[in-house]
């Protein structure tokens, strides 16, 4: 057969993922064309070959399986030594490496401008005290540092590597130039901010960034291009900068009238309680990177590892503890949508980590692509990677502007799914195009993509995670809530993923009390929280595949004193609750809920605790139980001899087994 590959626009459910056209013809395959760039990439390092004193870092490159590319960091002042003088010798070099190993590059060049720029008359400049600087820098808005950042990007552009351009290269699959005069990015340097350099404006910077992107997008036309972007602000709070930086390059960047630009930060790193104990701790957290977070669904977000997981270094040992490049890539994959990331060596090199980069390779390379082949008697196979808990279904037509369903909906559970098309035997022409269904619900402010969810009716706003379990029919729910720092990327979606398991619809919110929330007199069980809580179980109850009388709730530490309040403030509606490390407290005005609130619980109730827990006593779950046992309520407590406030996390299995029988026994779990 012939596949002709075309990305289509979006329609009213979630999202076209692909579009073929099967014809009659010679056999062969092929996928669609990805949204961003994808796989692992090694980031290089100063070691390598060396021409002329000047190293290639070359040394990383690696032919590995389910190695993507390289990461190549060369600096503007190496390629252009002195003004109109390029050499661009580390960039033949490598190139010429990767061709011969059938590898992509990924390109960061350093935009530390040459000395000689900042030392020009009239130049506006800043000191950068970086030891690896340690030199004048122009700023960002200078007019001669954005003409000679123009020229040289046009130059490289313009280079040819053994007659082809490097802009039409078949080996360059990514640019990042961040913004010169900054710290190589969106980003303040260390020695000071951007608003207090000389001739700051709003304006002023916000065109500097532009004038940097548009260089890269006119001279890299058929390139992904990313740059780096931090929550850089100045003395306007509403909006801040980082707002203002992100609203000018959507607009200008929209896919439509110019190629979309990624939004990339170097600062992955998961760590663990212990090892293979949940939850993962992602950095960096959703609310501190915002710019990515929550351009998630315009654009794609790329992550460098902040250290090396085998061998740390900086001191950052504490944020891989216990944890793998792999636990990194699934939390950057759960909350930024992540497919493209950069990792060192050490880690690359690792044989235990080997399995799950083969793993994540085929992920990145799958998810969201449309394959197609012949199968028995001639019936086309589609395949795609699934990702859990995502409905897809596939629409077929005579023409790309007639289409009608083919297939039945199918559940994604983080594997490939492959689909035949009995009805498509004897037809000389025949289009495909595979959607991500949005879940119905009664709840129109709601929009679901992927995993995850933001809603707002104009009155309510608030974000989440949301899962799926396997298979079809009218599902019960859980509302999964957080504690103190914890969010629902990170602690939601990891306890979604084992209860969807069990066959059950999760959502998991964001609460005021999610890390970087500031604002104590809204965490824990506030009238916000609440609001948020019981609009969850609202959305679960809107979906026509979940069983509004099978709804329960779970909760952990402050998540746990939310899991209170709301089987309070709904009664009888949640079919059963289930807490660990939470209780009451006798009087109004703390995070926690009062034993007046708990007196008014109807549904069956698991409280969980560890006996030496000091940031919540156990003293407070046996309250709640004497309140429950008062009021009639079916409850049952259970104490974990010796354990602290991380029960949830230390005894994992047996926290899990206890949930599930219990929802299993009053919350309608299959």
């Amino acid at each position: 057969m012939r596949v002709i590959v075309s990305m289509a626009g979006f329609p009213n459910a979630l999202g076209v993922v692909a579009a073929v056209c099967v014809l009659a013809g010679a056999g062969g395959a092929a996928a669609a064309t990805p949204f961003g760039p994808r796989g692992i990439y090694v980031l290089d390092s100063q070691a390598g070959t060396n021409i002329n004193g000047v190293p290639m870092r070359d040394a990383n490159i690696r032919s590995l399986p389910f190695v993507a590319g390289y990461a190549l960091r060369p600096s503007w002042e190496t390629m252009e030594p002195h003004s109109s003088q390029y050499d661009f010798t580390i960039i033949d070099w490598n190139v010429r490496k990767l061709v011969a190993i059938n590898r992509k590059l990924s390109l960061w060049v350093i935009m530390i401008e040459p000395e000689w720029l900042a030392e020009t008359t009239n130049v506006v400049t800043w000191f950068d005290d970086d030891p690896r600087v340690n030199h004048l820098r122009a700023v960002p808005w200078d007019p001669f540092l954005l003409a000679r950042m123009e020229r040289f990007v046009h130059m490289l552009a313009d280079h040819q590597i053994d007659g082809v351009p490097l802009r039409d290269h078949p080996v360059l699959e990514a640019v990042n130039f961040g913004v010169a005069g900054a710290k190589m990015a969106i980003r303040d340097p260390d020695a000071v901010h951007l608003r207090d350099m000389a001739g700051y404006t709003r304006t002023g910077f916000v065109s500097a960034v532009l004038a940097n992107l548009r260089a890269a997008v006119s001279n890299f036309p058929a390139t992904h291009v990313q740059t780096g972007f931090w929550p850089v602000t100045d003395a306007i709070n509403t909006p801040r900068l980082w707002e203002d930086v992100r609203a000018a390059i959507l607009a200008e960047f929209d896919g439509v009238q110019k190629p979309r630009v990624g939004f990339w930060m170097e600062s992955l790193s998961a760590s663990r309680p212990a090892p293979g104990a949940e939850p993962i701790d992602g950095r960096p957290i959703t609310n501190w990177a915002l710019p990515l977070y929550l351009s998630r669904n315009a654009t794609w977000a790329g992550f460098q590892a902040l250290t090396s997981w085998l061998r740390p270094f900086n001191s950052y040992g504490s944020q891989v503890t216990n944890a793998t490049p792999a636990d990194g890539m699934q939390y950057a994959f759960d909350a930024y949508g992540t497919r493209y990331v950069e990792l060192y060596v050490s880690d690359i090199d690792h044989p235990g980590y080997r399995p799950a980069f083969d793993e994540w390779a085929a992920r990145y390379a799958g998810d969201d692509w449309l394959s197609i082949a012949y199968g028995p008697a001639g019936t086309p196979v589609l395949r795609w990677f699934g990702r859990s808990g995502v409905q897809y279904s596939v629409q077929a037509g005579g023409t790309l502007s007639a289409w009608a369903p083919a297939s039945p909906v199918l559940t994604g559970a983080d594997a490939e799914i492959a689909w035949a098309d009995a009805g498509a035997t004897g037809m000389s022409a025949r289009f495909y195009r595979l959607v991500t269904e949005q879940p119905a619900t009664n709840w129109p402010g709601f929009v679901l993509s992927g995993t995850n969810w933001t809603y707002d009716d104009g009155e309510l706003s608030m974000n989440g995670v949301f899962l799926m379990p396997a298979g079809t029919g009218m599902f019960p729910g859980i509302v999964i809530s957080h504690g103190l720092g914890g969010s629902a990327a990170g602690f939601g979606l990891p306890k979604a993923r084992e209860m969807a398991a069990w066959g059950a619809a999760c959502i998991a919110p964001n609460y005021t009390h999610a890390a970087g929330e500031t604002n104590t007199a809204t965490y824990g069980a506030s009238t916000e929280n609440i609001r948020r809580a019981v609009k969850c179980v609202d959305i679960l109850s809107g979906m026509p595949f979940v069983r509004p009388d099978a709804i329960s709730a779970y909760g952990n530490s402050m998540g746990a004193f939310v899991t209170i309040a709301l089987a309070a403030e709904l009664t009888n509606r949640l079919a059963a609750a289930a807490i660990t490390a939470g209780g009451v407290v006798t009087t109004p005005g703390y995070s926690a809920p009062t034993t007046g609130t708990a007196a008014r619980v109807r549904s069956p109730f698991l409280i969980l605790h560890g006996s030496a827990d000091t940031t919540v006593p156990p003293g407070r779950s046996a309250l709640l139980k004497e309140i429950l046992d008062q009021g009639g309520v079916t409850n049952q407590r259970v104490v974990f001899e010796g354990v602290g406030h991380d029960l949830h996390q230390v005894r994992s299995n047996e926290v899990h087994q206890l949930i599930h029988e219990w929802f299993r026994s009053f919350g309608g779990l299959p």
